[in-house]
């Protein structure tokens, strides 16, 4: 009956993962204000993701990572009440499937991969000198992602609570 917060830390290459560490204090600030149970997801191969956030959390997550069909992780993205992820497939489909969320863009700029509908989502994306970009690995220091702070991810999660309980 409490809130679910599902989140995808993984993304194909690595230069468009925010930081494990991130996901994991967007996650504890939900499980503790909310009492919210965080759902990680992941793709096959990125069990190792969902680790590296669950091993910075302090509450204690669900890890569905890699054990789940496609067919069945967008069942366990439509029953959440929000969803987090990089930009990455299952962003979209928690977009197909009406979950509010919120994506976190890096290196690619948005207006090439963001939602062509309407709907609960926010985009975050922080320009900077050097996105977007088409590298595999970051020769700096991220900044793209790492600009992105978990305290913007929460307000923007959290406007779409206020959005839910309001409607």
């Amino acid at each position: 009956g409490g809130l679910w917060l599902g989140m995808h830390p993984g993304a194909s290459v690595a230069i468009r993962r925010w930081p494990p560490h991130y996901f994991a204090r967007v996650a504890d600030h939900f499980a503790y204000r909310y009492g919210a149970q965080i759902v990680l997801t992941g793709g096959p191969g990125e069990g190792d993701i969902a680790h590296a956030v669950a091993a910075h959390m302090s509450a204690r997550p669900l890890d569905l990572s890699s054990q789940t069909s496609l067919g069945g992780l967008a069942a366990v993205i439509e029953s959440l009440d929000l969803f987090l992820s990089n930009d990455t497939g299952p962003s979209h489909i928690g977009y197909a499937v009406g979950t509010p969320g919120v994506t976190v863009f890096g290196p690619v700029h948005p207006a090439r991969w963001e939602p062509l509908v309407g709907g609960d989502h926010v985009i975050l994306y922080q320009p900077v000198g050097c996105n977007p970009c088409g590298l595999t690995e970051c020769p700096i220091d991220h900044r793209c992602l790492r600009w992105i702070q978990p305290e913007t991810v929460i307000d923007a999660l959290e406007g779409l609570l206020a959005r839910r309980q309001v409607a």
